[in-house]
């Protein structure tokens, strides 16, 4: 699926997924995809100077802000006539589907007007955080025509399947390593520093 993200936009498949990956924590829990993951940071770095990590970093950022100015977007647009696309962005919001709300805004920011925009912009994000979104704002084509090209090369959801096999992968990390800090500060407290130190090592 990355290499059709690389045919849609010519980005490179391989910093799409490493992308991916590095947002999969965010990215899962604001309900994105692996397509759409991919797809978002081939996207960004295609018109972006920024390298695909900086750009994971970014929108790391970007997504939980999103959700939380959930408020802010909806009385923007619809205090700009467009109460259809608020309440879309409503309806998204209510469900926790940032994702969805995601979306809906890329569609729709260009209906607004350019004292809009300037408006709507800091909500998302800070000024270092918006050169890879400011383009897939200005024209999200690029972003919705390589996620449909993923889509349609993921036989039977395994886009999405390897996608919670990476999450449930790096699960299992954080608890063995929060099971090993345990395991030391037991061995510490019975004044076994040196079996602490064994149980690092290993």
């Amino acid at each position: 699926n990355a290499v059709r993200v690389e045919e849609k936009v010519g980005g490179a498949a391989r910093s799409s997924t490493q992308f991916a990956a590095a947002l999969a924590p965010v990215g899962a829990e604001a309900g994105f995809t692996i397509n759409q993951l991919q797809a978002l940071g081939a996207v960004a770095e295609s018109q972006s100077s920024k390298s695909g990590t900086a750009l994971a970093d970014s929108f790391a950022r970007i997504i939980p802000v999103l959700q939380s100015k959930g408020i802010e977007i909806i009385s923007i647009f619809d205090k700009a006539g467009k109460v259809d696309v608020g309440q879309k962005l409503a309806d998204s919001f209510s469900k926790g589907d940032t994702a969805g709300a995601f979306n809906t805004l890329i569609r729709n920011y260009k209906d607004l007007d350019e004292a809009q925009q300037k408006v709507l912009l800091p909500l998302l994000g800070k000024p270092r955080d918006l050169p890879g979104l400011i383009p897939i704002l200005n024209d999200p084509s690029k972003y919705f025509a390589a996620v449909d090209a993923a889509d349609r090369g993921d036989n039977a959801g395994k886009g999405t399947q390897r996608f919670e096999e990476l999450q449930k992968s790096l699960g299992q990390q954080l608890a063995q390593l929060s099971e090993a800090f345990k395991q030391v500060g037991i061995e510490l407290f019975q004044g076994g520093f040196g079996s602490a130190v064994g149980i690092l090592s290993d």
